[in-house]
């Protein structure tokens, strides 16, 4: 166990082993048992698919966070269980989901606009952004938090919550942390529980930039 501190005062962080930390995987496998939900209606495309499930992913996310703080057990053990039914029930709805048929999904598509092809220059665009998107991903994973709004907003809000077991308000002298919209900081919560620490929670933000290169490019076409 090692000590953190914040705003001068120790908290506890709990290091694990590799196995440990691969908890922290449901969190993705929620998200992608989403996915197969949805892709068995046959009737989004990759985009569109993405997008919706990770809409029902936040509220599956919502919901168990405000579950279990009701009762203050928003704990590892508790915690992982709920992701686990929750992984568990998607797919069993999945299972006996009516599924259409070909000619049902064919009547239900769009007919795509088809474009011209894709320039030099865009080609270089393209390879540009990716390489900044992947150097900020491998910055997100590989750098700890660091930044004076994490340390500062971000962090105490989610190490608080931690050590109360809920989501309640807390004594503080930053009334942004009480009131501001939490949602980022419980998906870092989540992966703060599961992992036992910060290593994943600067994906959060990476995870959104992402994202919001998708929807933008959805409703571009």
């Amino acid at each position: 166990m090692t000590v953190v501190t914040f705003w001068g005062r120790s908290v506890p962080c709990y290091t694990r082993n590799f196995g440990d930390l691969m908890l922290v995987i449901l969190l993705p496998l929620n998200y992608l048992a989403w996915v197969w939900l949805f892709s068995r209606w046959g009737k989004y495309d990759r985009r569109e698919l993405a997008i919706i499930s990770v809409a029902w992913w936040m509220l599956s996310l919502v919901a168990l966070t405000e579950t279990l703080s009701i009762s203050s057990r928003l704990q590892l053990p508790w915690l992982a269980v709920g992701w686990i039914l929750a992984t568990i029930a998607i797919l069993v709805i999945g299972r006996y989901l009516t599924v259409p048929t070909i000619e049902q999904r064919s009547l239900g598509q769009n007919v795509a606009v088809v474009s011209g092809g894709l320039g030099r220059a865009d080609w270089w665009m393209i390879s540009a952004s990716g390489f900044i998107w992947i150097c900020v991903g491998l910055a997100a994973l590989i750098s700890p938090p660091n930044g004076s709004d994490q340390l500062q907003y971000h962090l105490p809000r989610v190490v608080q919550w931690a050590e109360r077991h809920s989501v309640v308000f807390f004594p503080t002298h930053y009334y942004a942390q009480l009131f501001a919209p939490p949602l980022a900081e419980w998906m870092m919560l989540h992966s703060y529980i599961l992992s036992g620490g910060d290593r994943f929670i600067g994906l959060v933000q990476w995870l959104a930039f992402s994202g919001s290169a998708i929807l933008c490019e959805s409703y571009r076409t």
